[in-house]
């Protein structure tokens, strides 16, 4: 009986750690982002995978924006100049940089995008510009998708964002970024 409670015991120890470790992580992970800790970003994101999250969620966003065109336009804007433009924008706005200012000031975020879209040939750094704005942080929700997977949803600067941390090799990293498509959208007609 002993022993059947010290394995018990560990058993609980190892799902209460299980529990709180993306707590923790996304703690790590925020605080890194406050404090522009681009080598901890870099090394706490799957950047294959969000880069390819990403794309879908550009692609998203450059056929909304453009959707109300004429038709002359949507040509010109044809699928394999929309691919283009997705991979330059992927290529100059998923980095440790831009990542931290998509946390830290979705609204400037926008604006990279917004120019990207406009000449997406152009290297843009945007980190030097950030004028961090006091904590204006609201966390929606935050919860366990699966069993490796974990996502995290907040408002910054009225900008919805969820964040998917997925577990790797026992470490929680950054998996997924769920961008706000309609409101980017939104803003970039307007």
């Amino acid at each position: 009986i002993k022993l059947m409670k010290k394995v018990l015991f560990f058993f609980f120890i190892i799902f209460f750690v299980y529990l709180v470790s993306p707590y923790y992580s996304i703690y790590k992970f925020y605080r890194s982002v406050k404090q522009s800790d681009i080598e901890f970003v870099s090394k706490n994101v799957n950047w294959v995978a969000l880069r390819n999250g990403f794309k879908l969620d550009f692609n998203q966003i450059i056929n909304k924006a453009f959707a109300k065109k004429s038709n002359i336009e949507k040509k010109i804007l044809g699928n394999l100049f929309v691919q283009l433009i997705i991979e330059a924008l992927v290529e100059n706005l998923v980095t440790p940089e831009n990542l931290i200012l998509l946390v830290n000031d979705p609204d400037k975020y926008k604006n990279l995008i917004e120019d990207k879209i406009e000449g997406p040939i152009k290297k843009i750094n945007y980190i030097q510009k950030i004028g961090y704005k006091k904590n204006n942080l609201e966390i929606k929700y935050v919860f366990f998708i699966n069993v490796n997977k974990f996502r995290l949803s907040f408002i910054k600067d009225e900008y919805p964002i969820i964040i998917d941390l997925k577990l790797n090799s026992f470490k929680w990293k950054l998996d997924r970024v769920h961008l706000p498509i309609d409101l980017l959208v939104s803003k970039i007609n307007n």
